[in-house]
């Protein structure tokens, strides 16, 4: 068996998969907030409580890898990890704490291994699609098919990354939206122009923020929740992203269906969400739940 540990700004992510012909089977998945990019994003650093934290949590996910007899760890670092002064020492010292490798990959190859992913499922047969996945630290953006890529990006644009960035009023104000809307609309000015010419008709969110609101819209009911990919209706969207945008932290809390890490940055995903909608003109939106870890996985299990 084959184990995929993807190590993001807010999350860290265990995919334990056994292979069965040219595809994997999961058989374990674990998700735990590490919150590693936590109070150093601005100043491009891992705190030492965030190291502390994310290293627990290694520990934690490489016994259940010894407990379910793992042949291999293949271990994965994204935006924090990367564009952290300190990134190099966390890396060594998780490799002399716990004897476990870690790959610091950049945005590019990130893009690369979540339309791997997305691929999995089936949404990118036939016409093209968008790709947005929202992270702490970074969002992709892979404008593809099931074929080739037309075109990626990462920003540094993660929900903690913009989060700290902004410091806007919780809930948001017309005046902070407005603040943040104009910033973000030049930052992503390139994606703009792509997708004036390679218009699209869906936006596939993958994973992460996009599961956190397929989950808040089956009011929590994670039984009514398609396992693998799903079309969320748009306006069904809009009336939750307006509601996210608008309800404080402790409203936002007893949403049914938001985990409560993703509680402080959730309205930060949905406004996002709203730009890409709006300047994109898409009027189909998507979820899918492979992103970089199946990707990975599934490049690991056919190589």
């Amino acid at each position: 068996m084959i184990a995929v540990i993807d190590i993001g700004t807010n999350t860290m992510k265990l995919l334990i998969a056994r292979k069965e012909g040219h595809h994997f089977i999961s058989e374990h998945f674990d998700r735990l907030p590490a919150k590693l990019g936590k109070g150093g994003m601005k100043k491009g650093i891992l705190t030492e409580d965030a190291i502390q934290r994310s290293i627990e949590i290694l520990s934690q996910f490489k016994t259940d890898c010894e407990t379910r007899k793992v042949d291999r760890i293949k271990v994965t670092a994204t935006s924090a990890v990367r564009s952290a002064s300190n990134g190099r020492e966390f890396v060594a010292q998780v490799k002399t704490d716990l004897g476990l490798e870690i790959e610091v990959i950049d945005g590019e190859r990130e893009a690369d291994l979540i339309w791997k992913g997305v691929k999995l499922t089936g949404l990118l047969d036939g016409d093209i699609g968008l790709i947005m996945d929202i992270g702490g630290g970074s969002t992709e953006f892979i404008l593809a098919d099931n074929e080739e890529v037309i075109w990626k990006k990462s920003y540094d644009l993660g929900v903690t990354r913009i989060a700290e960035r902004f410091q806007s009023p919780d809930p948001f104000d017309t005046a902070s939206e407005m603040k943040m809307n104009s910033e973000l609309d030049k930052d992503m000015s390139e994606l703009w122009q792509i997708l004036r010419y390679h218009p699209v008709k869906r936006l596939i969110g993958a994973s992460g923020s996009f599961n956190s609101i397929s989950l808040m819209l089956a009011q929590g009911e994670e039984d009514l929740v398609p396992e693998v990919w799903e079309q969320i209706e748009i306006d069904r969207y809009k009336f939750l992203s307006e509601r996210l945008r608008r309800s404080d932290f402790d409203t936002r809390s007893v949403i049914p269906g938001l985990v409560p890490d993703r509680v402080d940055t959730i309205s930060y995903s949905a406004l996002l969400i709203d730009l890409v909608l709006k300047k994109g003109k898409i009027q189909a939106l998507y979820r899918s739940t492979y992103a970089l870890k199946e990707g990975l996985m599934d490049e690991i299990m056919n190589n």
